[in-house]
Formats: structure tokens, C-alpha cells, sequence
């Protein structure tokens, strides 16, 4: 039975939170670029497609705008904000009748893989030329679900940047926004503990099977060490680095659906540990959920034992 302090400490935290969210959103606001703008399209030609397209792939609130604005700063990638769209064409191949369908037309399932390809990549593809850059990047965290899907459409041509914050870090903003990913549980704080644990071992398990194609990036790496963990990205990319990238936020970028918090954020700013805002009673509800996963990436509740964030192998 949950005690009427606890409840009544709960409402405290959300509301202690929400007002915090929303004096960083109303700040950020106040500070936005003043002029935000996304080039027009252009026409394409399946002459001209990039070949070997990039996929950030993070769980909510674990840094993937801001390794978005750093891919979308180089000379050679285009990162436009999040997209959505994949996951109906992700919807269309998993259906058999779509390849029954196709099949009826005279495409075998080779050739109808290849065009719907061709046009679950048409946008990015116009994008990428709008910017007058070589290769297309994708950062939308919902693709989490649909792994499977993108590698069987795109294959061994996609690259894929894993990138990965501490799980109780994650749990504890997207706690504190009031989001909902999902039905795991009634209880808000635990359903939100499932979701991460859950979309943290499906990439983990995709990484897994592709390591020659996947980059783990470590959040924590990525602020205290900027320019080493860059180099070896671009590098793992096969691009050349860049420096300016560090500079992302002189850069222009589309913003979409991002949060508005993101428009104001500059240069590698700590943002680590805010999981220790939950009382001990919060704490002891999520960690039989996401434990194992947390020392899987290598992360613990005394983080001086984790200095580097990097996986056992």
C-alpha cells in the first residue's frame, strides 16, 4: 500500500519538475535563433542517391538532438530533425500481402524490397541535395521499434550510431516531462522504467548482431570528452573530421518536433546524475526493472566506478 507522504511526495517531485521543465522551455524560447528556416526540396534523380546513409539511434532524452545538430554540422551529412515516415513503410514490408501484392504487378520480392527503398528514402534523399551534402543522416527515436525493418531495407549499406545515457538519467527526464512511450504498467515512474529497459535491449541486441556497422557513443563520453569521441565517430563514418562540428549551434538547423530546449543549447554542457532527485522508495520501484541492463552498458548507481562509459567486452 503506498502511504498518503509518498503520494503526497510524488506530487511534490512532479510538480517541482514541471515547473522546472517549463522555466528551461520559456528560457530557451526567449533565446531561440530568430529566424528558422528549411530549404525547399529539390527534384530527384535515382541516378543520384546516397549510398550509404547514417541512423542515430537513442532512446528519448538520452542526447540524440544534440548528436543530430553535431552530424547535421558536417560538410557531408545532412541530419534533418526527426521524420516519422519510415515506420508506415516499415509497416508496408512487414505485411505479406504488400509482396503478394506487388508480386500480382510483376515486381518479385527483390525488386519490390528495392523500390520501396528507393521511396522510404526519396525525402531524405531531397533533403541531402537541398543541402548541397553527399550523404543523409536519420535521428528519430521511435526507429528504436523498427530495427529490423531498416536493415532489411537498407542493409549492409547503413551505418548506425548507437548512442546510449545513463538508464536512470533517461527514466528520470522523461519521468519528469509526463511522457508516455507506453502500456507497460499502471504506475507511471515503473512504465516509464520498462520502456527504457525494453528499447535499450532492442538496440543493444541489434548492435549485437551488426557490430561491424554500429558505434556505440556514450552521452557522458560525448560532453566530457567532445573531440576525441567525435573523431572516432567521423572516423567509424569514414569521413573526415571536421572541427567545426564542435561549433554545431553556429550552424543552421531544422528544428521539427524537437524540443524547444534544444534550439538554446550550446557547446557540451554536464547534464549528469539527475536520477538522484528520486526519493529512495522511487528508486527501489525502477532498479529490479533496469538493473541489468545498466551493467550490461557498464553504468552503476556509484558512476566513479564507470569513469569512461565504455562496455565490457
Amino acid at each position: 500500500m503506498i502511504s498518503k507522504s509518498s503520494t503526497a511526495m510524488d506530487s511534490i517531485f512532479k510538480l517541482r519538475s514541471k515547473l522546472k521543465h517549463e522555466y528551461y522551455r520559456f528560457r530557451s524560447y526567449v533565446g531561440r535563433p530568430k529566424i528558422v528556416t528549411n530549404t525547399k526540396p529539390v527534384i530527384l534523380s535515382e541516378s543520384n542517391q546516397c549510398s550509404k546513409p547514417i541512423f542515430l539511434i537513442g532512446v528519448h532524452r538520452s542526447g540524440t538532438s544534440l548528436c543530430r545538430r553535431i552530424i547535421n554540422s558536417h560538410s557531408q551529412i545532412a541530419c534533418p530533425p526527426e521524420t516519422y515516415f519510415l515506420e508506415h513503410f516499415a509497416s508496408m514490408i512487414r505485411d505479406k500481402n504488400t509482396f503478394a501484392g506487388l508480386e500480382g504487378i510483376g515486381y518479385d520480392y527483390p525488386t519490390a524490397l528495392k523500390e520501396i527503398r528507393n521511396w522510404s528514402s526519396r525525402y531524405h534523399e531531397a533533403y541531402r541535395l537541398s543541402q548541397g551534402k553527399l550523404r543523409w543522416a536519420d535521428k528519430t527515436p521511435h526507429y528504436i521499434n523498427i530495427l529490423p525493418e531498416i536493415e532489411q531495407l537498407f542493409g549492409d549499406d547503413a551505418q548506425y550510431i548507437m548512442i546510449f545515457r545513463n538508464p536512470l538519467d533517461v527514466i528520470y527526464s522523461i519521468f519528469k516531462r509526463g511522457w508516455n512511450f507506453s502500456s507497460y504498467d499502471s504506475e507511471p515512474l515503473k512504465n516509464t522504467a520498462f520502456y527504457v529497459t525494453e528499447s535499450l535491449e532492442k538496440q543493444l541486441n541489434f548492435a549485437q548482431q551488426h557490430p561491424n556497422r554500429c558505434f556505440d557513443l556514450f552521452y557522458e563520453n560525448l560532453i566530457k570528452k567532445p573531440e576525441e569521441t567525435l573523431k572516432n565517430m567521423f572516423q567509424f563514418l569514414g569521413e573526415t573530421w571536421e572541427p567545426d562540428v564542435l561549433n554545431y549551434h553556429k550552424f543552421e538547423h531544422g528544428f521539427g518536433t524537437e524540443d524547444p530546449i534544444v534550439r538554446g543549447t550550446t557547446g557540451f554542457t554536464p547534464n549528469f546524475d539527475n536520477w538522484q532527485a528520486f526519493s529512495s522508495e522511487q528508486l527501489s520501484s525502477i532498479l529490479p526493472i533496469v538493473e541489468d541492463v545498466m551493467k550490461e552498458l557498464g553504468y552503476s548507481l556509484d558512476n566513479s566506478k564507470f569513469p569512461s562509459y565504455t562496455k565490457s567486452v
